[in-house]
């Protein structure tokens, strides 16, 4: 079936599109430019169908990036965030492409977690390693983490 695409300005970057002049979706100016599709285009729905996945995709992809701004996340963390407001395979596939892009770490965002914890908040290693795995790290990488913190327990009890 052949529909009409149409493109409308919104507020700020955002590109409303209409589908034979209904509303469909909303998407920044950039993704709607760089899917090289004019304003009154007549596309089909296989077109359509991989219009709405790259959009689906750029949505989160933006939305972990702009979680990822305000601190680091595990990778599952990350993912399950971003799932809320998006289907699960783009958010997947977002984090996937931070993860490869180096934004994204489990093993240096544990091990930071886990000193702020121990030198902040005051955790015992038993702890940090339970609050790790709730945040979504592996437990074997929870288990290094801990190891790694240096914990004299005479000093801090003295310390406290």
């Amino acid at each position: 079936m052949i529909m009409k695409i149409t493109a409308q300005k919104g507020r700020g970057n955002k590109v409303h599109i209409l589908i034979d002049g209904e509303y469909n979706m909303t998407v920044t100016s950039e993704f709607w430019v760089s899917q090289g599709i004019r304003s009154d285009d007549e596309i089909d729905d296989e077109e359509f169908a991989a219009f709405c996945k790259a959009a689906s995709s750029n949505r989160a992809f933006n939305a972990a990036v702009n979680i990822l701004s305000r601190r680091d996340h595990s990778v599952k963390e990350l993912e399950r965030k971003v799932s809320r407001n998006c289907d699960s395979e783009a958010a997947h596939e977002a984090v996937e492409r931070l993860e490869e892009m180096g934004y994204l770490n489990d093993e240096r965002y544990a091990q930071s977690l886990a000193e702020e914890l121990f030198e902040r908040k005051g955790m015992g290693l038993r702890r940090i390693e339970q609050e790790l795995c709730r945040r979504g790290v592996s437990r074997e990488t929870a288990r290094q983490c801990v190891e790694n913190i240096e914990c004299d327990n005479v000093s801090r009890i003295v310390e406290l």
